[in-house]
């Protein structure tokens, strides 16, 4: 995880690795994007369309990307 500040905005980008299997062995399942779409919905609730949460994923990595008004 790491922060960086860029012009009256704090952004924050988090990234895990993807895994195929549980610790039990169980196949990882996909979610169905609720606690993303609550956190973007409180977001604009709080700041309009000046704070952002985006995700994404390559081969191996999860990424949110939160960008946060400073004033």
């Amino acid at each position: 995880m790491y922060g960086r500040s860029e012009i009256a905005q704090l952004v924050i980008t988090i990234s895990n690795p993807i895994t195929t299997s549980s610790e039990d062995g169980s196949q990882a399942t996909a979610g169905h994007g609720m606690a993303l779409d609550n956190i973007r919905r409180r977001l604009e609730l709080a700041h309009g369309d000046r704070a952002v949460l985006q995700t994404h994923s390559d081969e191996s990595r999860h990424y949110a990307v939160l960008t946060l008004p400073l004033d």
